[in-house]
């Protein structure tokens, strides 16, 4: 992180130039699909009655499934691949999993017109899929088309459904998900007798605890303890801020950003939190991180007091029994606001098996996914999570409150988003 204050605006006006090059360029080859962290009974699904009863009668046919998940994922994998076979026996599924290098692997698929009947996606490439004719329109099997059971959208959080939207139209759904939370050590609270963060809290009140809780312990002139530890350039962390600041990156429809790039609000928004590494010091750097610390939790460590990041250490964290820490939603400032990390499944534009790949998708997308991967997760839907009891657990509870904040990702208006804006933004 080298920006100073003229430095912020002069990225983002890089950004800006970079922004509109690739916006006329509008058909240069996509980059490969970035993966995303690993993260993800409802009555209402539409077909339960007639159209859902029993299984649907469809012909025998092989489904090729396309994933980065492996190791722990794949159990939970084939244990809602065998649910479904009980259901669907003539349905062979072949589960596919790529853990290096999906992205490129997919793409290279699809070229070929090879790639798998039901694949996987994150939140930066749902767009560009879409845009690259790889999907497909999955309203007609909601709906419940040709008899086929169907799935009513509206048993999903809508901000995690619309994800998977584009121009109106369906075409992932939710696999897994999190929104943002700060974790905090009590410990170290408790020893600098600084207050435990409340939900609705500020950024300023951010700032101060952060500031509170950075400490040189043995007067040497070097920090042995910081507030936080902030993820960087990682663009995620820096769209709250800019949301909550009442600023955006483009327009709604993606084709415009003069005007939201370089708005006040949102040049003040990053600002502050580049001002949280550089002017209060109370994260460390980057490049320390990377090399210093060389991948160290520095939070289970004890050497950062807050975590500002998703779901995915949350295990690792409650497995620690030197460990106590607690759960707060995002800081605010003109309105609560949080960016959705997210991977999602749709089913390949030139699959043979559509109707067969729908009901497997269906199965994973649906409550017996969302069952599975919901206790080792987050579910998409809320009768599931009242079903896990998830509104009960201190963690969970916190995590799933902050979808309501969740602000529409500016991935989805514009394939360039990632090359460009996100990009630029990062070295700012």
């Amino acid at each position: 992180m080298k920006a100073t204050r003229l430095g912020v605006f002069a990225v983002l006006v890089l950004a800006l130039a970079f922004v509109a090059v690739a916006c006329v360029a509008g058909t240069g080859p996509a980059q490969a699909p970035a993966q995303q962290p690993a993260a993800t009974t409802a009555s209402g699904q539409a077909g339960e009655g007639a159209a859902g009863a029993g299984a649907a009668e469809v012909g025998a046919a092989t489904i090729r499934v396309g994933t980065w998940e492996s190791g722990d994922s794949a159990e939970l994998w084939n244990q809602l691949i065998d649910q479904f076979r009980q259901e669907y026996p003539q349905i062979q599924i072949s589960f596919e999993p790529v853990p290096d290098n999906y992205g490129t692997k997919l793409l290279t698929q699809m070229a070929a017109g090879d790639a798998p009947d039901v694949f996987q996606v994150g939140d930066g490439d749902v767009r560009m899929f879409v845009e690259r004719g790889g999907t497909t329109n999955l309203a007609p099997y909601l709906e419940g088309q040709d008899n086929l059971p169907g799935l009513d959208p509206s048993i999903f959080y809508e901000s995690l459904y619309q994800t998977g939207v584009v121009d109106g139209e369906p075409h992932f759904l939710t696999k897994d998900y999190s929104p943002l939370v700060v974790y905090y050590n009590k410990d170290l609270f408790d020893q600098a007798g600084v207050p435990y963060p409340e939900d609705g809290w500020t950024w300023e009140e951010f700032r101060d605890t952060a500031m509170k809780l950075t400490l040189d312990t043995n007067n040497d002139g070097r920090i042995d303890q910081y507030g936080v530890v902030l993820p960087g350039k990682w663009i995620r962390a820096i769209e709250p801020f800019v949301f909550s600041n009442g600023g955006d990156l483009m327009n709604e429809d993606g084709t415009e950003i003069e005007g939201y790039l370089n708005s006040p609000a949102t040049v003040e928004a990053i600002q502050f939190y580049a001002d949280l590494y550089l002017k209060d010091n109370v994260s460390p750097s980057p490049t320390e991180v990377e090399t210093t610390f060389q991948g160290v939790d520095l939070f289970q460590t004890g050497r950062v007091a807050m975590n500002w990041t998703g779901r995915w250490p949350l295990r690792d964290y409650q497995e620690n029994p030197d460990l106590h820490f607690g759960i707060v939603g995002l800081p605010q400032k003109e309105q609560r606001a949080n960016a959705i990390c997210w991977a999602g499944l749709g089913i390949y534009s030139q699959s043979k098996n559509k109707d067969q790949a729908w009901l497997f998708l269906r199965h994973i997308g649906g409550e017996p996914g969302q069952l599975v991967f919901g206790q080792h997760g987050l579910p998409s839907m809320p009768q599931v999570a009242d079903e896990l009891g998830l509104a009960e657990d201190p963690y969970s509870s916190v995590i799933l409150n902050e979808v309501q904040y969740l602000k529409p990702l500016p991935d989805m208006r514009s394939r360039f988003y990632n090359d460009t804006v996100a990009k630029y933004l990062g070295e700012a």
